[in-house]
């Protein structure tokens, strides 16, 4: 066999194999009109061909959906058609994954053979430019070194996109990267920009979106989808509402309807058709947590500015710090607004801040750059807040956290976003941050319920102040939109939140079946109030005295007595015992 015939056999032989790895033939698709025509992106590109000129591999990096992977299928694009850079001319790209060439590999030394094997492939196929969509993945694979060695057996370029903080990883640990890859960073569109691609996109591909429809589906897109980013995650919900539409013009109401029911997202605040009612809002609050006015108006206060849009959108919604005793209803006001906004205090994020007691426990919730292990890069706290469209985030005994954990929260709440230990920039702005803390307690009076203080709400608030300034440095506490004092509870309050529990323990399923009505005395209300209120910890009490007392006494009643359908039950308290009688 002459030699010519074994190149041409081996040629043939190789390119079988590496089929095998081959994701997608984007030159193919291209031929064929099958990848997408994006605009807007015409600067991106000019720099890209410009790099592929100059025979050095471009590598694309930025935040998933800012058009990473739209441009090179643009390159691929004008090089099919006979445009672009000569050098992609008659070349095939390909799409690889390292992820794939990894899949089932026994361990480095085997996956460091399949890139050995991928480049002797490429070598005898200079027809072939190998597009590596996941190129951030070497960091993780250890196959910096694999890389630089495949780069140097290539006869020409690779085409390379990757998530920005480990391509940045990955070339300060291997500086002989450099020689061989130009890194080209593609950052979120501004407003106009991504409104220019959104609108060429509807031109493009025939969808019939009213421009006041497409102006909000960015909008609501920009402030409430910060898990992706412009313009991806607002091209996905136009496209989804076209296949739903077909031709029939989507209009606002539309948008609002996709958004909410896919999303998540509490309607009275981003439909503008829909009004919302602050005085009733603010009186469900208050019929729910009593005593605390000044929490709830803070919090009915900021729902107003964003059904407004009057909300800033480069800072969260909304940050407080609420501080004072124990068991006075600070964690309870946070839950109250998930269940407003939501209908579920699930949809609360909370984080015990105790947890976080040292210095190098700031890693763990912002995230490790040094780490191999993606979740490790990222931290907890952005595991926790991605996916949260619109959210209440709870950090809980704030001041217990250490002081360089305070530190990394300051650009969360300055900015209402932060970099984590992946390089990643996370937007919290579609959030209100509640910190709760027991800081300060003491300068309220330690006296036992109904007992007032004669001191005036101005040496409070200055003996207050004082006092957080012992826990919390003065650049994080001006970080915060408002420090909302909670003070102790009034008798007047304890006896308001009894009758809550009482009529909560009323709607229970053994009294709701029987159809009865409670109806506790004055006496039974007062002498709870005194057994079950502690100062130093709040109305939490409350909740076990009334297990204890009342819904022990009322479960002996209905089985002894069997009252009949409808009864009216008399709560007391007599002769030192709970009583009830029909």
């Amino acid at each position: 066999m002459t030699k010519k015939k074994e190149l041409k056999r081996s040629k043939k032989t190789a390119r079988v194999r590496l089929q095998d790895w081959i994701e997608r033939d984007l030159t193919a698709l291209a031929k064929r009109g099958e990848l997408t025509d994006t605009h807007g992106l015409e600067r991106e590109l000019g720099r890209i061909e410009t790099i592929v000129d100059g025979g050095r591999s471009p590598v694309v990096v930025g935040d998933s959906g800012v058009g990473k992977t739209a441009l090179i299928e643009m390159l691929a694009r004008r090089a099919a058609g006979g445009d672009g850079p000569r050098s992609l001319r008659e070349k095939r790209i390909v799409q690889l994954s390292l992820q794939s060439i990894a899949r089932g590999a026994q361990g480095w030394h085997e996956l460091q053979k399949r890139i050995d094997e991928l480049a002797r492939l490429l070598a005898v196929q200079p027809d072939v430019v190998p597009y590596v969509r996941d190129l951030h993945l070497a960091w993780n694979l250890d196959l910096e070194g694999a890389l630089e060695a495949l780069c140097y057996r290539l006869d020409g370029i690779l085409v390379a996109e990757g998530e920005v903080g480990r391509i940045d990883a990955m070339f300060d640990h291997e500086p002989g990267l450099e020689q061989h890859f130009t890194i080209v960073r593609m950052n979120e569109p501004q407003h106009e920009r991504a409104l220019g691609i959104a609108r060429a996109w509807t031109e493009r591909t025939g969808s019939r979106v009213t421009a006041e429809g497409l102006q909000l589906a960015l909008e609501l897109a920009h402030r409430y989808l910060v898990r992706d980013h412009l313009p991806r995650k607002v091209l996905e919900p136009l496209a989804e509402l076209s296949g739903l539409h077909g031709q029939s013009a989507i209009e606002p109401r539309h948008v609002v309807e996709h958004f909410c029911e896919s999303y998540g997202l509490p309607r009275a605040l981003i439909d503008p058709e829909q009004p919302l009612d602050i005085d009733a809002l603010r009186a469900r609050f208050k019929a729910a947590l009593f005593g605390q006015d000044e929490g709830i108006d803070a919090l009915v206060d900021t729902l107003g500015l964003v059904k407004a849009g009057l909300a800033d959108p480069r800072r969260l919604f909304g940050a407080f710090l609420f501080v004072g005793p124990t068991g006075v209803g600070k964690t309870q006001l946070a839950r109250l607004l998930a269940q407003e906004l939501f209908g579920d205090t699930e949809r609360l994020v909370r984080l015990n801040m105790a947890d976080y007691p040292d210095d190098d426990d700031a890693v763990a919730l912002f995230g490790n750059p040094f780490a191999r292990r993606r979740t490790a890069q990222r931290g907890l706290l952005t595991q926790r807040v991605l996916g949260h469209c619109f959210g209440v985030l709870l950090l809980d005994e704030f001041e217990k956290a250490s002081g360089e954990v305070h530190d990394r929260f300051m650009q969360l709440f300055d900015e209402g976003a932060f970099v984590n230990g992946a390089g990643e920039s996370v937007s919290c702005r579609s959030m209100i941050v509640i910190a709760t803390s027991n800081a300060g307690a003491q300068v309220w009076p330690r006296a036992g319920v109904g007992y007032g203080t004669s001191r005036n709400r101005r040496e409070v608030d200055a003996e207050l102040t004082a006092e957080l300034r012992r826990h919390f440095r003065a650049e994080l506490l001006n970080r915060f939109d408002r420090v909302v004092p909670f003070a102790p509870l009034s008798f007047c309050d304890v006896r308001a939140i009894l009758r809550a529990e009482l009529r909560g323990l009323g709607r229970r399923a053994g009294c709701a079946r029987r159809e009865l009505t409670l109806e506790p005395t004055a006496a039974l209300v007062d002498w709870l109030a005194r057994e079950g209120y502690d100062p130093e910890l709040g109305a939490r009490p409350l909740r076990r005295a009334l297990e204890r007392h009342v819904s022990t006494a009322l479960a002996r009643f209905l089985v002894r007595e069997a009252p009949a359908l409808g009864a009216r039950l008399i709560v007391d308290f007599e002769d030192g015992a709970v009583r009830v009688r029909a």
